[in-house]
């Protein structure tokens, strides 16, 4: 018996139904690839078909929209299809994340700002595997470096790295045949550019009502009349 997602896996996941999915999605391709990279002598086409039909029914149960398995014939035209359409939602959800001060930028700590240029890396090895011609290459390297510049801002407009990051992923997921590492790289950008967001804002807000309470007047001392 498959088991891509087990129930262990339900135990320690986020609040947040979209981030449950992203998390549960991340599991169930890790364990997707392992099973490829093994010879368990379960056709690929199998395996390949029990991560789409768990994913989309995880996307269901937690009103993910717009993901969906595709008709086509070929057993990897429907994977890159639905990989393209798991790309999209994900950097959907990351990208709608609302923070609660106006400045819509991040001052990425160090270890994320390093872990994210690591993983472009890992991108970057993937663009340089694909079989395109050499102008889209090109292309695919520009939006790269647009990204990382973004990156290696003092505060890193999180909606612009993910517009950027959206659009090398889509392209990415429409010509890779395979599970690389690519696919990979972009779900882990996506959760760390998220969690930084969200411990800004976090900390943002901190500091406001830190700030809101200094700026109350004192209480009035109470003057103590004749006795």
């Amino acid at each position: 018996m498959i088991e891509l997602i087990r129930e262990d896996d339900f135990s320690e996941l986020p609040e947040e139904a979209h981030y449950k999915w992203i998390q549960l999605e991340r599991i169930a391709r890790g364990r997707l690839q392992d099973l490829l990279d093994e010879a368990t002598g379960i056709p690929d086409s199998v395996l390949k078909n029990q991560y789409m039909t768990v994913v989309d029914q995880l996307a269901r149960t937690y009103e993910v929209p717009d993901v969906s398995i595709s008709g086509a014939h070929n057993i990897d035209e429907r994977l890159n299809a639905f990989q393209l359409d798991v790309s999209r939602a994900q950097t959907q959800i990351w990208s709608s994340v609302k923070p609660d001060y106006p400045f819509g930028r991040v001052a990425l700590s160090t270890d994320a700002k390093t872990q994210i240029l690591q993983l472009s890396h890992q991108i970057e090895l993937e663009i340089n595997r694909l079989e395109e011609s050499d102008a889209r290459k090109r292309a695919l390297f520009r939006l790269l470096e647009d990204f990382r510049r973004e990156i290696n801002q003092p505060r890193t407009r999180i909606g612009t790295a993910l517009t950027w990051l959206a659009s090398l992923s889509t392209v990415v997921a429409m010509t890779t045949t395979s599970l690389a590492q690519a696919p990979e790289a972009f779900s882990t950008i996506q959760m760390i550019l998220g969690a930084e967001q969200q411990s800004t804002a976090g900390e943002e807000l901190r500091l406001i009502e830190e700030e809101k309470r200094l700026l109350l007047p004192s209480p009035h001392k109470q003057i103590a009349g004749p006795r």
